[in-house]
């Protein structure tokens, strides 16, 4: 006679519908299980490391993505110098497509007229005309603070935020955080964190990653690192994301 968690068996046809009993069960943690890793790598946004590549690699990199039809390109690095002939590869990848999204920052904010006094943009060689700032707001220590305006303004110029024009240019940007014009964003410092699809320098060269990675999403090329342009995310300065991590979660709220 078998025993299983306190039911009795005593002839085949109990046996067989237990059995039809747990498969079911099975099935079900299954289908679980698969639609959890399902959802986590139906993301829209991935993510591509540019490690300390030159800018021949990025332009590499570039040309590799662009054969898998990505629906946007964000650049979370600046190229505000000319490094004369190194450059014309890099130029010719970014001149090329118009869903790239390049970075750009903003200097000095002069509170009493409400408008920053200088923009740093991309050298004008690399210039395709669509652009964010990528300015976080942080603690003098370093501190995430999940809050953004997603437009700031340069003398006269509204310029929106590199996280909502990247959304904007995508999926679109939810009616809710169109409707707030120059007010702060507030973020679930909950939702910020490493959660998106990575692919390291290597793997992207060799084009070692499914073309689902990239066909159709929004890819992000910047740093990824721990210790290089991140960020913590706790008052205790325990937990450190990159930078282009951050902009990813805050495109996922946007869109999603």
């Amino acid at each position: 006679m078998l025993e299983i968690r306190g039911l009795q068996l005593d002839d085949g046809r109990h046996a067989v519908r237990v059995q039809g009993q747990i498969m079911k069960y099975l099935l079900i943690l299954v289908g679980l299980i698969s639609s959890s890793s399902c959802k986590e790598n139906d993301s829209q946004i991935t993510i591509v490391d540019i490690g300390h590549l030159d800018r021949a690699g990025i332009a590499r990199q570039l040309s590799i993505i662009k054969k898998y039809s990505p629906k946007v390109i964000g650049l979370d690095f600046l190229l505000t110098t000319d490094s004369l002939e190194k450059d014309i590869l890099l130029a010719r990848q970014i001149s090329k497509p118009k869903n790239i999204i390049q970075s750009s920052t903003l200097h000095e904010f002069i509170e009493s007229l409400n408008y920053w006094d200088s923009l740093e943009l991309y050298h004008a060689k690399f210039q395709n005309g669509n652009f964010g700032f990528s300015n976080f707001t942080i603690t003098d220590d370093s501190v995430f603070v999940p809050e953004l305006p997603m437009r700031q303004y340069y003398k006269e110029r509204t310029i929106h935020s590199l996280s909502y024009v990247v959304a904007e240019n995508s999926f679109g940007v939810k009616t809710k955080y169109k409707q707030n014009n120059d007010k702060d964003f507030y973020f679930d410092r909950n939702l910020i964190g490493k959660y998106f699809k990575v692919i390291s320098v290597e793997d992207l060269l060799t084009e070692n990653f499914s073309k689902n990675d990239l066909k159709n999403k929004i890819v992000l090329m910047g740093h990824v690192s721990d210790n290089e342009d991140s960020f913590y995310l706790d008052e205790k300065r325990t937990k450190r994301i990159s930078g282009v991590e951050i902009h990813a979660s805050i495109i996922r709220q946007l869109i999603e």
